[in-house]
């Protein structure tokens, strides 16, 4: 037993064989012993004028740390201040995402066709290509640049789908350079197609694309072509939005065409809407959300989109995520 004591942090198959039992013994042995160890020092607790003190200070302090309120109270204890501010955080990030979770709204299309997002993406190949998610049956369809993503790349792509008959009535995206230029400006208002921008530094509003995005490059590999990839992502796998059927099962369901006059009917309207909600504003980034607002409410007033709210629906002026 005194060999086995001399090696705690030695090898424990040496000391089973040297004791002749198994590894098994020693290793309970040692858990035994560990059960008798001292509690070691007694916790002093928190007393309710120290939690007052400490929460005042860190809303002094903007939410901070625990740092700057030890520098700020050095006479209290630095356990008590690190476990109130935990505690503190802790309730703050509960409350947040409480709140995220009543505010956030989120869009059902029911129609396909309606709406479409694009963004550009660099495969392993590394090639650029545009990549095009529509928003109603969630068919992905991607197209390889020649040299690098630009506007008449994003022209071509668009003018393929309108060979196909599947341009859309609104246009998501960021603002790139590659999408948000004149040249494709002009070939959306010629084939009546709204544009709905992201607001700057919100990638969520484009979020259904970023997702197309990193699940074409988790299928992608060096021996598959954009071919292979698409049709693995639309004829076999199964989306829960969906219930949980295949882009080219559910479009079998659903009739996508669109006529010219519902066409040019929403475009217009839109875009009186837009000039009107936007009219006096000159702050550029309240303008921009009041377009998305707009283009958004033209589209529920089509009964193209369902926006909702939480589990309520959703009211007209609210911003929505798409």
């Amino acid at each position: 037993m005194l060999a086995l004591k001399q090696k705690n942090h030695g090898d424990q198959l040496k000391t089973a064989k040297l004791l002749k039992v198994s590894p098994r013994t020693v290793r309970n042995w040692k858990q035994k012993q560990g059960q008798n160890k001292s509690p070691g020092r007694k916790k002093i607790g928190i007393t309710f004028l120290e939690k007052i003190q400490i929460t005042r200070q860190w809303r002094r302090q903007g939410f901070c740390g625990a740092r700057p309120i030890i520098k700020a109270l050095p006479d209290l204890r630095l356990r008590a201040v690190r476990e109130v501010v935990a505690e503190l955080k802790k309730r703050q990030k509960k409350r947040r995402n409480q709140r995220i979770k009543t505010n956030r709204q989120s869009i059902k299309i029911n129609k396909i066709g309606i709406v479409q997002s694009i963004d550009g993406l660099l495969n392993h190949d590394g090639h650029d290509c545009i990549l095009g998610k529509d928003r109603g049956s969630q068919r992905i369809k991607v197209q390889k640049c020649e040299q690098n993503f630009n506007a008449n790349e994003t022209i071509k792509f668009l003018s393929n789908l309108k060979d196909e008959k599947s341009l859309p009535l609104v246009l998501c995206s960021d603002n790139g350079s590659q999408i948000c230029n004149k040249e494709v400006g002009d070939f959306l208002n010629t084939n009546y197609i709204i544009h709905l921008k992201n607001l700057p530094r919100v990638p969520q509003h484009n979020g259904a694309c970023e997702i197309a995005v990193r699940e074409f490059k988790d299928v992608f590999v060096e021996n598959f072509d954009i071919e292979k990839t698409e049709k693995i992502l639309n004829e076999n796998r199964l989306r829960a939005s969906l219930n949980y059927r295949t882009c080219d099962e559910f479009e079998k369901t659903q009739n996508h065409e669109i006529s010219l006059k519902m066409r040019i009917e929403f475009f217009n309207k839109t875009t009186e809407n837009i000039k009107m909600a936007t009219s006096g504003i000159s702050n550029a980034k309240i303008k921009r959300k009041v377009e998305r607002s707009t283009i958004l409410k033209t589209l529920e007033d089509f009964d193209l989109i369902t926006i909702t709210k939480g589990h309520h629906p959703a009211s007209s002026k609210a911003e929505v995520i798409m």
